[in-house]
């Protein structure tokens, strides 16, 4: 197989992974910054406006990594973008769109944008199930267990694929 083929699987496995973990996460949120000690509707309030706001900022400031082109700095960047929920899109697709053949790239950003939206459709109801079935703490171990999985998946490929001869880090 193509490497730019094990390149789109591996990024598709760790797409789902991630956005379905941030997406279960989310609705759960004030729940758990309640459980934190915030009480006070406005101060709930503004919590959760503080952190999505950080949210939406690590995702703009993910974007512009096209111009890293190496393993490790991707894998920096993935974990960076994991610890602040979003920005792992921008950077699957940089690195998809340096590491796949002009001709391939349209197939491969349709793709990766199904498999996003499939991740957010499937969210909800995942995390719904985990909370139902454990508690909200559970729901947000589970996230950081996801996360883990997903960056194991991309760093084992991603080392396997530079090891052999002739493949370099793509």
């Amino acid at each position: 197989m193509e490497q730019w083929r094990k390149n789109l699987m591996t990024s598709w496995l760790a797409q789902i992974i991630t956005i379905t973990g941030f997406g279960f996460v989310l609705p759960f949120l004030p729940y758990y910054i309640q459980e934190l000690g915030v009480t006070e509707p406005g101060a709930l309030r503004r919590w959760v406006g503080i952190i999505a706001l950080f949210l939406a900022l690590a995702g703009a400031v993910s974007l512009p990594i096209f111009l890293t082109r190496d393993l490790w700095s991707y894998s920096a960047l993935f974990v960076l973008a994991s610890f602040f929920f979003s920005g792992v899109e921008p950077i699957l697709q940089s690195y998809m769109s340096t590491h796949t053949p002009p001709h391939r790239r349209g197939i491969v950003f349709g793709i990766q944008t199904l498999v996003g939206s499939f991740g957010w459709f499937v969210s909800p109801l995942t995390g719904s199930w985990i909370a139902i079935q454990f508690s909200t703490r559970h729901v947000f171990l589970s996230y950081s267990l996801a996360i883990i999985l997903a960056f194991g998946i991309v760093i084992t490929v991603k080392t396997i694929a530079a090891k052999r001869p002739g493949a370099g880090a793509t």
